[in-house]
């Protein structure tokens, strides 16, 4: 039986994956279970099907089988169908023996059970440390804090979390990285005792649970042993890796439930992490509250974007002489169950430091291109429209990020050309080096690219002409006072100036006043967008002035 009679014939999702991790073929089943058809999935890369949060572990795993280390893997991942929901997917990974690199690994996914129901001791363990996972620890110092409160005795959870591991310079490889955090959880258990509890989170990040004790000062005490026993490298492969550990500690309160402990131990740790490296910080209320306040936000977001609690708004770009609509720029909104609208500007900074801004932006792109081709089938081919998407730093370099434009820009139909991301000129300074091949990758499908809030004083580019891109986007700041300061004047002309020599489209933002208008038609700006044209509108307002345009 060749292969593809085989693949026809399975109920499951099967994909076959080369070494590199592009499914070369899919099972009919995989149409069933993920509503993706076998053509569909043919040439993209299975990590772009993987969700976020597991997918570190789940391109280790697949790396590991493909070079043969283990030969059948069993994994709980979330994995994303065609219509962008979630399945929790138990997979199942082996590789073909004798098999070319293009087809080396069979990548079988069935619907999970609900968690609720694996009560096994296998989901409890970290498979690779054999140390407890979240789950067991959660529920260990449930009993514990019962304990503690109970007895009136200290109790605490101490968060450890190690940077980078290098040998000689050089960064460990995945292969290199397993044996380390292996090596990590036995010097653990050398320093711990045999009442105390350490859990593997994810990566290189530990929880420990500490009862038993004396009094509070003991918990400071541990961790100055671990942070002893780790100064010391670990040897893998005949490299001595060093890797900083950071620790945070929160002791129980009378009023603290384990979620309470779990962030503020996260809290502290992220406090030791601005320290420096090897630093021990321990929760206090008083101190940390801004960043309690920070993480509570954090955790809402986490649940938000589980939930779909998000919207998109949708502000005109006009073309300045003639006032007619040229296309819009898609903003995103945050409908807060508990305290309603929060404004962009409270929580995406928050998704940019956790790494959060990557599945939001990521559904953002897809909602914003998916509305985009609406609008254009509704007004017909005759009249072009564009579509403008804010991008962060951390979304541009993130590895899956050229996969996750394509993949909007085929979900949707819509024309790349169409397409504009939107990258702040502070930013992009600042990440250069590493965002130029990544521009350059998605300039290459046919997207354009634009730089926000140029000019900024808080960062320069210089010559534009050193970057691959099409659109400079001229910051509010200067249009604001484009007709009463000389300096926004001369350097709102300067960089229309500019953008001509360089043959860049310019866009003035924040446009609100006529005379602002006036101004900037006497430099010859081609494009705005501003309150004096219309402020940010739903979808159907959109298609509205569309209609009316």
């Amino acid at each position: 039986m060749n292969e593809e009679v085989f693949l026809s014939k399975l109920s499951d999702a099967v994909l076959i994956l080369g070494r590199d991790g592009v499914i070369a073929s899919a099972s009919r089943g995989a149409e069933r279970v993920l509503g993706w058809a076998p053509d569909a999935l043919r040439m993209r890369r299975v990590a772009s099907l993987i969700h976020e949060d597991v997918l570190a572990e789940a391109t280790q795993s697949l790396a590991r089988v493909a070079e043969g280390v283990e030969l059948h893997l069993p994994q709980r991942w979330r994995v994303r169908r065609a219509d962008g929901s979630w399945l929790e997917a138990e997979c199942t990974a082996t590789r073909l023996a004798d098999a070319p690199p293009e087809r080396c690994v069979v990548l079988a996914l069935r619907e999970a059970p609900a968690r609720h129901v694996i009560a096994t001791a296998d989901a409890l363990r970290d498979p690779l440390t054999g140390l407890a996972t979240r789950a067991l620890l959660r529920d260990r110092a449930e009993h514990a804090l019962a304990r503690a409160h109970r007895q009136q005795l200290p109790l605490a959870i101490l968060s450890l979390e190690f940077d980078d591991f290098r040998a000689r310079g050089e960064r460990a490889t995945i292969e290199e990285l397993e044996r380390i955090i292996v090596g990590v959880a036995t010097r653990l258990s050398t320093v711990l005792r045999s009442s105390d509890s350490a859990a593997r989170i994810e990566g290189a990040r530990f929880a420990i649970l500490l009862e038993d004790m004396a009094d509070e000062s003991n918990f400071v005490q541990v961790a100055d042993r671990i942070g002893q026993a780790f100064a010391a490298p670990i040897l893998v492969d005949g490299k001595d890796f060093v890797g900083n550990a950071n620790l945070g500690i929160a002791s129980a309160m009378p009023e603290d439930s384990v979620d309470d402990m779990l962030r503020h131990a996260d809290v502290a740790l992220r406090a030791a992490r601005r320290r420096g490296r090897g630093a021990c910080e321990l929760f206090d209320p008083r101190v940390h509250e801004p960043a309690l306040a920070h993480t509570r936000l954090e955790d809402d977001l986490r649940q938000a974007i589980d939930a779909g609690d998000f919207s998109l708004v949708y502000q005109p770009i006009v073309i300045l002489r003639s006032r007619r609509i040229a296309g819009v720029e898609a903003l995103v909104r945050w409908n807060h169950r508990g305290r309603g609208l929060i404004p962009a500007a409270a929580f995406i900074p928050v998704a940019e430091e956790t790494g959060l801004i990557v599945p939001l932006g990521r559904w953002i792109l897809r909602e914003a291109c998916r509305q985009a081709k609406t609008w254009q089938d509704t007004i017909g081919p005759d009249r072009s429209l564009t579509v403008t998407v804010n991008i962060t730093a951390r979304q541009l370099l993130h590895p899956r990020f050229v996969d996750d434009v394509t993949a909007a820009l085929r979900a949707s139909a819509i024309e790349p050309h169409r397409l504009v991301l939107e990258i702040a000129e502070g930013a992009l300074a600042s990440t250069m080096a590493e965002a130029l091949e990544r521009l350059r990758q998605v300039r290459a499908l046919g997207v354009r690219i634009a730089i926000d809030d140029y000019g900024s004083r808080s960062a320069s580019l210089g010559d534009p002409a050193d970057i691959p891109v099409d659109i400079l986007k001229i910051d509010r700041s200067y249009i604001s006072q484009v007709t009463r300061r000389p300096e926004e004047h001369a350097a709102t002309r300067a960089i229309v100036a500019l953008g001509k020599l360089k043959r860049l489209r310019t866009v003035a933002e924040g446009i609100e006043r006529e005379e602002q208008l006036a101004e900037l038609l006497r430099f010859r700006c081609e494009y705005g967008q501003g309150t004096l044209f219309s402020e940010p509108v739903t979808a159907d307002g959109f298609l509205e002035l569309l209609r009316r345009d």
